[in-house]
């Protein structure tokens, strides 16, 4: 665990914070602008019935919703599951999308620690973790300012092998399923 009482620490922090929440603000932007971001709105559009896969998709975005977006790509169910975002003005959706992602990146450092231990593996050293996150990276830069589901995919992954490595199969199975159920590749 982190020493909070060492000043060090406390500074690392402090400018860890600010760089989220610089980080937060410029992910915000872009996805309000249009990026990827916009599964919400494919899931209101299967919720108000209109096909998000129609004949000429690519020109016409959701013209029934007024949407002119880039065709939808994924399957319907994560949309659906996301369309409640769709009744958040564009700011907050991207906000939220952003605070939501970035808690399940931070949870993947403790439940990689404790999947290791499950395994009974030496504990992975911080500075590995460390390197190994800065290697990845621009990934997930990518993933934040384009508004994409990876993160989530990867979270899901994560917790699946933690969950069979502590033989909990059927719930390992689920969160695989889900994880290909949102996004196939």
């Amino acid at each position: 665990m982190l020493d909070t009482s060492s000043p060090k620490v406390r500074i690392a922090l402090a400018l860890l914070a600010i760089f989220l929440v610089v980080f937060g603000v410029r992910c915000v932007k872009k996805v309000v602008r249009g990026n990827d971001f916009f599964m919400h709105q494919a899931g209101l559009a299967v919720i108000a019935g209109e096909p998000i896969y129609p004949e000429g998709a690519i020109a016409d975005g959701f013209p029934g919703l007024g949407l002119k977006k880039r065709p939808y790509l994924y399957p319907a169910a994560p949309a659906v599951v996301t369309a409640p975002l769709a009744y958040l003005p564009d700011w907050a959706a991207g906000l939220f999308w952003y605070i939501f992602k970035l808690a399940l990146l931070v949870i993947t450092f403790p439940l990689t620690q404790r999947l290791f231990r499950t395994l009974d593996l030496p504990p992975p050293n911080p500075m590995t973790l460390l390197i190994g996150f800065i290697l990845v990276a621009r990934f997930f830069e990518n993933d934040f300012l384009n508004g994409q589901v990876n993160l989530v995919i990867f979270f899901l992954i994560l917790t699946s092998f933690y969950l069979y490595a502590r033989q909990r199969e059927i719930s390992s199975g689920i969160l695989i399923g889900l994880a290909l159920g949102i996004k196939q590749p």
